[in-house]
C-alpha cells in the first residue's frame, strides 16, 4: 500500500475528517460503517481499494464543487453561476399549499411534494434517503428506499443523526431502476463522484435533492436531548427533532422523543427554546468534518431546499422553505405546480439564501480561512478547500478567538458528554466556563449568563419532574 500521502482519504480518517458518509464501503468491500466511541459513523477494516475509495470520499478529492458544478451544469441554457450557491437556475421562497405536505413535513413540505411528484411522474421508481429505524440496533434512523407516497411521506422532516448510504447504495446497482437521493451537501457530492467513478450508479441515480446545512450531529445530541427529558440513552425508541408548534414562530419548533421510563413507554415534547445546549453556534456534538466544509446548500444537487429564516416568513408557524433550482425538468415540475395551486411560491434571489443562512456562511467561508491559517501554522494535513471563496483577511481578533472557541467547544463535548456518564446536567455544567467565554467573545455575555442561567434550572426542574434526580 503506498504512503498516507499519496491517498489524502486515509488521512481523512485518521485525522478526524470522516463525515461518515459510507462512499469509500461502496467502492471498497474490505471496508464496513461502524459507530466509534463518540456516535460517529466511521468505515472500519483494511482499505483493498484505496485510489478507489480517494475518489469518492468529498473531503479526499482534490476535485472540488465548482468544477464538478461546471461538468454537470455550467453549460446549461439559462444558467447563471453565485459563489454563494453555484450553479443556479432559478430561486424560490414559500411552501407547499397541499396541506398534508405541509403538515408532516419540518418546514413547508416542499422536498417530500417533490419526491412525490418525481414517482407519480415516473420519473423515478424510488427515493433514497434518511428513514426511522425501528429494528436498528445501533442508529435510530438509515438510509432506505421508499416506493410510494405514503412511505415517502413517513420518511419527511430532517434528522439531525449520523448515517451511511453505503448498503442501500450497493443494493441497487445494475437492478434497473431510477432513484431520486437525498442528502446534505456532503453526501451529494459524495454521490456525484461515485456516479463520476460508475456509469450504472451514475444512470441510476437520477435526481439529488440537497437539503441546506449548519452541521451535522452525532448520537450523542439524540442522546442528550432525551436525557433532558429523563430517557436514558439506551432507553430511546424513537425522536422527531421537528414538531410544529401551531401557536409559535417557524423557528421555535419542538422535540419529540419516545422512550422507556420505569418501566413504561412514555413521548416526551418539548420546545428546544426551552432545553439546554440547542444554541447552534454552541457546534456540541458536531463531526469535525463539518468545519472543513464550504458547501452550505448543496451546490451539485439538482435542487436544494432549507428553512426560510426570512423577515415575512419566519413567524409563519407552518413553515417555508428558499428553494435553489439547477435542473430543467425539476424547474418545469415547480412551474407547473405553482401554476396549479400547489405551491405558495415566489421568486426569491441569492441574497435571501445569504441572509437566511448569514451565520451559516460567516462560520463556514470566513471562519474556515481562519481554521486553515491555524492548520497551516501548526503544519496539519487538512482536506484541500476552495480558497477563493474564503474570507480570513480583516477579521477582527476577538472574531478569531471566537471561531476557535467554536472549534474547541465542539471537539471537547464529545470527550466531555462520555465523562459525564452521559448525564446532561453533569454536561452542561462542565462546559459552563467555556459557554461564557464564547458568550463574551460574541459581545452577548450578559444575555449568555442569563441564558445559561435559565437553561440549567429548566434542565434541573424537569430531572425532578421526572424523577430522575431528587
Amino acid at each position: 500500500m503506498k504512503s498516507v500521502q499519496s491517498f489524502p482519504i486515509e488521512r481523512v480518517v485518521s485525522d478526524g475528517y470522516c463525515i461518515g458518509c459510507g462512499a469509500c464501503a461502496v467502492v471498497d468491500d474490505g471496508l464496513s460503517m461502524k459507530l466509534d466511541r463518540y456516535g460517529l459513523f466511521k468505515p472500519e477494516g483494511p482499505f483493498t481499494r484505496v485510489a478507489e475509495a480517494n475518489a469518492v470520499c468529498p473531503f479526499s478529492v482534490t476535485c472540488n464543487e465548482d468544477s464538478i458544478g461546471m461538468e454537470l451544469f455550467g453549460n446549461d441554457e439559462g444558467i447563471d453561476y453565485d459563489p454563494h450557491v453555484g450553479y443556479y437556475r432559478g430561486v424560490f421562497v414559500g411552501h407547499v399549499s397541499l396541506g398534508k405536505y405541509r403538515d408532516r413535513g419540518g418546514s413547508s413540505g416542499f422536498v417530500t411534494w417533490l419526491l412525490a411528484q418525481l414517482l407519480n411522474r415516473g420519473l423515478i421508481d424510488g427515493v433514497i434517503h434518511l428513514k426511522p429505524s425501528f429494528d436498528a440496533k445501533d442508529a435510530l434512523f438509515e438510509y432506505a428506499i421508499s416506493s410510494t407516497v405514503e412511505e415517502i411521506l413517513a420518511g419527511a422532516k430532517s434528522k439531525y443523526y449520523p448515517s451511511h448510504f453505503d448498503e442501500v447504495v450497493r443494493s441497487i446497482k445494475g437492478n434497473g431502476k431510477r432513484y431520486a437521493f437525498v442528502g446534505v451537501p456532503c453526501y451529494i457530492k459524495a454521490i456525484k463522484l461515485l456516479g463520476k467513478a460508475d456509469e450504472v450508479l451514475s444512470s441510476q441515480i437520477a435526481y439529488c435533492i440537497a437539503l441546506f446545512c449548519g452541521h451535522m450531529k452525532s448520537v450523542a445530541y439524540s442522546e442528550f436531548i432525551a436525557g433532558q427529558l429523563g430517557i436514558a440513552p439506551e432507553r430511546i425508541k424513537a425522536i422527531d427533532f421537528r414538531v410544529k408548534d401551531p401557536t409559535r414562530p417557524a423557528n421555535r419548533y419542538s422535540v419529540s422523543v419516545q422512550g422507556e421510563h420505569r418501566g413504561k413507554v412514555v413521548t416526551r415534547t418539548e420546545s428546544v427554546s426551552n432545553l439546554y445546549g440547542m444554541d447552534w453556534g454552541l457546534g456540541y456534538f458536531k463531526p469535525k468534518a463539518c468545519d472543513w466544509c464550504d458547501d452550505i446548500v448543496g451546490e451539485l444537487a439538482d435542487v436544494s431546499s432549507g428553512d426560510a429564516w426570512l423577515p415575512g416568513y419566519v413567524k409563519d408557524p407552518g413553515g417555508n422553505n428558499i428553494v435553489i433550482v439547477r435542473s430543467p425538468e425539476i424547474h418545469e415540475i415547480i412551474s407547473s405546480g405553482i401554476e396549479h395551486g400547489e405551491l405558495s411560491f415566489s421568486n426569491g434571489t441569492v441574497e435571501d439564501v445569504v441572509l437566511s443562512q448569514s451565520g451559516n456562511y460567516r462560520h463556514r467561508r470566513e471562519g474556515l480561512g481562519i481554521r486553515i491559517e491555524a492548520a497551516e501554522r501548526n503544519k496539519e494535513w487538512y482536506p484541500k478547500k476552495r480558497t477563493a471563496l474564503l474570507e480570513s483577511t480583516g477579521v477582527t481578533a476577538a472574531r478569531r478567538k471566537l471561531y476557535e472557541q467554536r472549534s474547541r467547544m465542539s471537539r471537547m463535548s464529545h470527550d466531555v458528554f462520555l465523562k459525564s456518564g452521559k448525564n446532561p446536567l453533569v454536561f452542561a455544567v462542565k462546559m459552563i466556563p467555556q459557554e461564557i467565554y464564547y458568550y463574551h467573545l460574541s459581545g452577548r455575555l450578559f444575555k449568555g449568563v442569563a441564558k445559561i442561567i435559565v437553561g440549567i434550572s429548566r434542565l434541573l426542574y424537569r430531572l425532578v419532574r421526572y424523577r430522575v434526580v431528587s
